[in-house]
């Protein structure tokens, strides 16, 4: 299901740039983003670069990525795994007293969403103090967009909370997405026994003013801007149109003149300045609305910043600022920036049964989903880059997803003949898996696997002590937690099962 609603709203990364972005407020920038989160060429930390100057106002600071900055405010993980919230006046003091276990960026509202360990999702002010705590029945949320908040629900349907905690549509969609640039928003839901996805328009009351399905229409992006989205007529696969908030065809507001399709440009993409980015060549530049260049197209690569700014490469991974006019901004060399708010906040708690149960589901007496006893190399060559066999040469590990796939021995060797081979005969010998519980209150990893170990007789296993369980089928599986870190290890053969540490978080206690 998540992967077909999935292909019905593909946004494109360059459109998510444009909207997340802004130092000055309008449609096409809805937020008030003054700062963006850098990394300096040849540094491995975090700063923060003032768009309109381009000076470098906090300079490497921070070990992880921050947050987009909105309002001055920002959100960086900390050493233990948790978050804190700063203000570019003060980039070494968090304003928060204690740390969050989850964290969004703040809204134009001047209101964010976070939660403490052990705590239901609040909404919080700028001062990090708790304005409203959410309702138990409220798992995740998305940041405030237009004064609501994207929220999924713990019957896993999805609505919309407003700025005081109330639920303002109620949670009854499969898929939501914010209200980003306008007053109206998609929503779908999957149909029972069925493919199909049922796909809806919104206004901030919950009216759907308009119903139509993926037969018919296939969203490009999830969000209305300047009226309308963009859909492919499933009738004329090859046919784009926008519709807008009412479901009818509308003219489409990113459309390039004529003349600027006789300029020859080898494509072009709309920016939030009403003009567009285009690549002649090899090379990217920028035009205005009526085709006329206003950033030179000899870039090896430009994105759209904000309202009157871009980045711009003429080496490759190293970008530097420029005005509207593709004049230089301030001399940052900048190797990478975040300015996509995109962050979820999620309970403080779990819901043990439920969380238990699920961990459990992904294992049985036969191997740790999908993986079966008896899995080779060769059964899984669709997880490995055969182009490249040199690179698993030595190596016994294979990371899939959220496991770690270990084997008996090494996945390719190299012959005396020099040739690589992949080891297609050998084994799996180990399936690892990590589930991060440092959000949540300390103490979760121990209930947590004094659930499961409780009943890992359903599973067909048996306690062999240690928390480590054995089945008739010869397999083995271990239990342990460190650092905030639920461990299962998978043996195929249980002889070479091994037990895990129990190490609680420091001052561990009951989760509620």
């Amino acid at each position: 299901m998540k992967n077909l609603l999935k292909s019905v709203f593909a946004a494109a990364m360059l459109l998510l740039m444009v909207a997340c972005n802004g130092s000055k407020t309008n449609e096409a920038y809805p937020l008030p983003m003054k700062y963006l989160p850098v990394q300096l060429e040849g540094s491995k930390m975090w700063s923060i670069l003032d768009l309109e100057s381009g000076d470098v106002v906090v300079k490497d600071v921070y070990k992880a990525m921050p947050s987009a900055v909105v309002n001055d405010m920002y959100f960086v993980m900390n050493d233990e795994g948790t978050f804190d919230y700063y203000n570019v006046a003060d980039p070494k003091k968090p304003v928060n007293k204690e740390h969050f276990g989850s964290a969004t960026e703040f809204g134009v509202e001047g209101l964010a969403l976070a939660s403490l360990k052990g705590k239901p999702i609040s909404i919080i002010n700028e001062k990090c103090e708790v304005v409203k705590e959410l309702s138990d029945s409220v798992a995740e949320c998305s940041m405030f967009n237009r004064g609501l908040a994207v929220a999924r629900f713990i019957n896993s349907k999805y609505g919309y909370i407003d700025t005081e905690g109330k639920t303002a549509i109620a949670p009854k969609y499969d898929q939501a997405h914010p209200f980003m640039f306008e007053d109206h928003a998609t929503v779908a839901r999957q149909r029972d026994n069925d493919s199909i996805v049922d796909i809806c328009f919104i206004d901030k009351k919950g009216e759907e003013t308009f119903k139509t399905n993926s037969t018919m229409y296939n969203p490009l992006t999830p969000n209305f801007n300047q009226g309308v989205i963009p859909v492919v007529n499933m009738a004329k696969r090859d046919t784009v149109i926008c519709l807008n908030p009412e479901g009818k065809e509308a003219p489409n507001p990113f459309q390039v003149s004529d003349k600027i399709k006789k300029d020859g440009y080898d494509q072009h993409s709309a920016t939030g300045k009403g003009g567009f980015i285009v690549m002649k060549g090899d090379k990217f530049g920028a035009i205005d609305a009526n085709g006329t260049v206003v950033v030179p197209i000899k870039y090896l690569d430009i994105i759209d910043v904000c309202a009157n700014r871009y980045l711009v490469s003429e080496k490759a991974g190293v970008y530097f600022l420029v005005d509207e006019n593709g004049k230089p901004v301030g001399n940052a060399k900048i190797a990478h920036a975040n300015g996509n708010p995109s962050a979820i906040a999620t309970r403080g708690f779990i819901d043990l049964a439920i969380t238990g149960s699920n961990l459990m589901s992904m294992f049985n007496e036969q191997g740790f989903v999908p993986v079966a006893k008896g899995t080779t190399v060769g059964h899984m060559l669709q997880a490995i880059d055969t182009s490249h066999p040199e690179a698993y040469v030595g190596q016994d590990a294979l990371a899939v997803g959220s496991t770690l796939v270990s084997f008996a021995g090494p996945i390719a060797s190299k012959g005396a003949d020099g040739q690589v081979n992949f080891n297609v005969n050998t084994q799996v010998r180990l399936v690892g898996f990590d589930f991060p519980v440092v959000s949540y209150a300390d103490g979760t990893e121990d209930d947590l696997v004094a659930f499961m170990a409780a009943n890992m007789g359903k599973n067909g296993f048996v306690s062999a002590g240690n928390n480590v369980f054995e089945s008739e089928n010869g397999t083995a599986v271990a239990l342990g937690y460190k650092g905030g870190i639920v461990r299962i290890n998978y043996y195929m053969n249980k002889d070479e099962v091994q037990p895990l540490p129990a190490e609680s978080r420091k001052g561990a206690k009951k989760q509620k």
